[in-house]
Formats: C-alpha cells, sequence, structure tokens
C-alpha cells in the first residue's frame, strides 16, 4: 500500500495547492468562490513501465527535425483553421463543451478520417458503450472501419492493453472517467484528472501520437477540474452554440502550434458537424428586411470577420421594475448602455422592458457591438426600422462618444464582399476609409450623430 504524504488544500479551478487551509483561493489570478478542498496525494514509485524507455534519452536541440507529415490534414477545412492547419503528431487536444452540443460527434468524425492510415484508431469511450457508438456511427455514416473501441477507464491498464497496436491516433472520452491506481480520489476528481492528463501527454510525445481528450465544463463554461488540465495540454478547444440550434462556434483559446485566437464554423446535419464555408451569409440568411428592431454588425471571432446580427425589443412596461433580459451580450453591457441612452440622448427605458438577443445562439463579448446595440434599441423604440443595407459598429463610452475598435479595415471587407453599402464607424482620420469599397461611410462622433444619421426620418429626439 502505498504512502501518504501530509494533507495539502486544492483549488478546483486553478489546481492550486495550499499547505494551510484558506477558505477560497488566495491566487490573485483566481476569482474562484468554490471552498478549498481536502487532499492527501500518494507517495508512489517514479518508475513509469508503460513508457518507452527512449523517452527519457537527452538529444540535442540540433538534431531534432520536423517533417511535413507530423501534421495530419482533416477532410474539414474549419477544423483545419481553428487547429493550425491540422493535427501535429504529438499532440494532445483537449476538446470541450456543453452537454448535447456534438463533442462525441465531432469526435467519431475525427477517428473515421484517421481510420484512413494504416495504423488503427484507438477510441476510449468511458460514458457510452459500444452499441451506442455503432448507433452514432450509423446514423453518420461512418462504417467504423479500423477504429477499435475500448472501454477500459484504468489508465495504467489501458496502456498496457494497446502495445500491440501502434494507433495512429487515441481519443479519450471522457477524462472525467479516467482514473489511475497511483492517484487518490474517484475518477473525476481533482487528483485524478490532473494525474491522468499528466499521464496522457508523457504517454503522446513519448510515442508520437496525438490524442484527442474530450472534457466537460462547469455552468460558467469552463472546464470541469483544475485548470492546471489546461496548461498540460497543447490545444484547447471550446464547442459553442445553442443545441436547438444548427451552427457550431468551435473556439481555441491555446494553441502551441498555430494561432490561439482562431474560430471555425461548424452546421449540425445529418452527416455530422460539417464545415460552413461562408460563415457570415448563413448567419444572416434567414434576416427579415425593414423589421424595426434588428441591426448588423461584423464581429472580429479570432482573425476572421463574421456578420451578425443582434436584435433589440422594447415595450412598456406595467411593474415597477422593468425587466432586462439579454441572451449573447453582457448583461451589464446592456445597463450600460440603457443608461448612457438616457443620460446622454433623452432616449429613456425606465419605463420599458428590454429585451436583446444574438441571432443563432452566439455570443459576442466584444465592445465594438455597442453601435449596432443602441441602432437596434432605438430602432425598435421608435418603431423605424434600420436600412437594411447599413452595418454599425463602434464602442460606446459613459460619455456618449463613439470609440475606435480593431481591425475596422477587415470589418468593412466583409461587409462589402456581402453586398451592402452603408457602414457606420466611429469618426477616422484614416482616408482609405472614406468610400471604401465604394461604400457610403458614415462617421460619428457620439450617439447622437449616429441616431440622426441611421435614423434620418426622426432628426429631433424627444
Amino acid at each position: 500500500m502505498a504512502a501518504l504524504r501530509d494533507i495539502v488544500w486544492v483549488c478546483n479551478e486553478c489546481g492550486s495547492e495550499f499547505k494551510s487551509y484558506s477558505g477560497f483561493c488566495p491566487s490573485p489570478l483566481c476569482e474562484s468562490r468554490s471552498p478549498l478542498r481536502e487532499y492527501r496525494p500518494e507517495i508512489v514509485s517514479t518508475a513509469k513501465s508503460w513508457l518507452p524507455k527512449s523517452f527519457t534519452a537527452p538529444v540535442n536541440l540540433s538534431d531534432v527535425s520536423i517533417l511535413d507529415e507530423d501534421r495530419w490534414k482533416l477532410n474539414n477545412q474549419e477544423l483545419n483553421r481553428v487547429l493550425g492547419g491540422g493535427i501535429v503528431s504529438d499532440s494532445v487536444v483537449l476538446l470541450t463543451g456543453e452537454p448535447g452540443i456534438g463533442k462525441s460527434t465531432l469526435l467519431l468524425q475525427i477517428a473515421d478520417n484517421y481510420s484512413e492510415k494504416p495504423n488503427p484508431v484507438i477510441y476510449l469511450s468511458g460514458e457510452e458503450s459500444a452499441k451506442q457508438l455503432k448507433s452514432r456511427s450509423e446514423r453518420l455514416g461512418i462504417a467504423g472501419t479500423n477504429i477499435v473501441l475500448f472501454s477500459n477507464t484504468n489508465l495504467e491498464t489501458f496502456f498496457s492493453q494497446i502495445q500491440d497496436y501502434n494507433p495512429s491516433l487515441i481519443i479519450v472520452d471522457s477524462i472525467q472517467t479516467l482514473e489511475i491506481e497511483s492517484s487518490s480520489g474517484t475518477a473525476g476528481s481533482v487528483s485524478q484528472i490532473r494525474d491522468c492528463g499528466l499521464m496522457l501527454m508523457q504517454w503522446a510525445k513519448s510515442c508520437n501520437v496525438p490524442i484527442i481528450i474530450s472534457g466537460h465544463v462547469t455552468k460558467d463554461g469552463t472546464v470541469a477540474g483544475p485548470r492546471a488540465l489546461e496548461h498540460i495540454v497543447d490545444v484547447v478547444l471550446y464547442l459553442e452554440g445553442e443545441n436547438l440550434n444548427n451552427y457550431r462556434l468551435l473556439r481555441s483559446t491555446k494553441n502551441r502550434f498555430g494561432s490561439s485566437s482562431e474560430v471555425g464554423v461548424l452546421q449540425m446535419t445529418n452527416q455530422g458537424l460539417e464545415a460552413v464555408l461562408d460563415p457570415s451569409k448563413n448567419l444572416i440568411s434567414s434576416r427579415v428586411d425593414n423589421a424595426p428592431g434588428s441591426c448588423l454588425i461584423p464581429v472580429m471571432e479570432g482573425n476572421r470577420s463574421l456578420m451578425m446580427e443582434v436584435q433589440g425589443l422594447t415595450s412598456l412596461s406595467f411593474d415597477s421594475r422593468p425587466r432586462r433580459v439579454v441572451n449573447g451580450i453582457e448583461f451589464n453591457r446592456l445597463l450600460m448602455l440603457t443608461a448612457v441612452l438616457g443620460k446622454r440622448s433623452k432616449i429613456s427605458f425606465t419605463n420599458q422592458d428590454v429585451i436583446m438577443n444574438v441571432v443563432g445562439g452566439f455570443k459576442i463579448n466584444e465592445p465594438a457591438a455597442d453601435c449596432a446595440i443602441i441602432c437596434s434599441l432605438v430602432s425598435s423604440f421608435k418603431d423605424i426600422a434600420v436600412d437594411e443595407n447599413l452595418v454599425a459598429f463602434g464602442e460606446i463610452g459613459l460619455t456618449g462618444e463613439l470609440r475606435q475598435v480593431s481591425n475596422v479595415t477587415k470589418r468593412l471587407e466583409e461587409a462589402h464582399r456581402l453586398g451592402f453599402k452603408k457602414c457606420v464607424i466611429p469618426k477616422s482620420d484614416d482616408p482609405k476609409l472614406t468610400g471604401f469599397g465604394g461604400m457610403e461611410i458614415i462617421e460619428a462622433v457620439n450617439i447622437n450623430e449616429v441616431i440622426s444619421n441611421v435614423f434620418s426620418e426622426s432628426r429631433e429626439l424627444n
């Protein structure tokens, strides 16, 4: 039986360890409000029989070679974009997302793509049986040839079982179901998740085989378990989108082999998650023209610009405390913008219920959406539609000024490509923006200029 070390206290969010109990995590970089957990780690043998001996051999940096075949390109262009051009041979990829978002579907599609290689794909499933996986593969039209299923969630035993397979890829679904004998706690605990993640990383680097791990998320959208898991892996991907909507955003928040700010757009079909080659056009394809309360904005997602639609609805409230409902933007951002409108433009929402929504179930986190949000709110309040050929972007300050945002040229290029003829932007001294692509560029200094230009039928504001 393994000996035990002294008690330490572990933070569930960042994975930091402390020798004494201090209530919540004292780390200045961690904002967790969950109490520290008691943890007594075991003293285990340092021998790692499951690792090849060559893994410990030192090597000169000048002798290391990088080959083109070290990166495998997938059939899905959006996946390749987010991964930086494909999956690197010894990488560890963490794929997370809410339940039912399509993680297992995407993993099975990647396994099918890798099954084209001579060596088999190992699929370790701790959550679903072989029959359940077979049922999903039949729905997706995947034969499953060269895909070997395992259900042994003991990681040390699992590595001993696959020694003779020489796999081309290992998929783990999910890491919360794995455990190792040399770690204390049950599957899904802080110690097990961290130790299993470290073991998977060491095996991938030693055997030069990529591993894709599926992970659960908490209510606030972060990876369940210690945040140290995100530091261990090479790539962290988040699959986002409403379960009742066909579109999904695959967002990269960490990538040691490419850009860490790339975003891919996927669509759920009967054949699984497929790449959306022109996401902006698809996202606004169902827009109703000349409808009050709607405005378009080119949003920067990673290094690309996507055209999204924000909708605002205002209605007279019969409650002493009018409601504020948001979907897709920050709640406090809406409160700030309604307050600025009431103070700087005399358009008061104190007796109005206000509802904001980003169409498609997506989230906009950048302040450049402020200008489009106020246009949609004023449009609904005045019951005047925003010009169907107009887009708007810009950050709103507390004094009502329209402030500069990044990537103005990329946003205008996307609007011009989609055929829009007008664009409201913050005042700029750049002469290249005047008449960009033949578009009518409306430069505004504050929200009053925005409103007077967008809603020219009603220049006098009540």
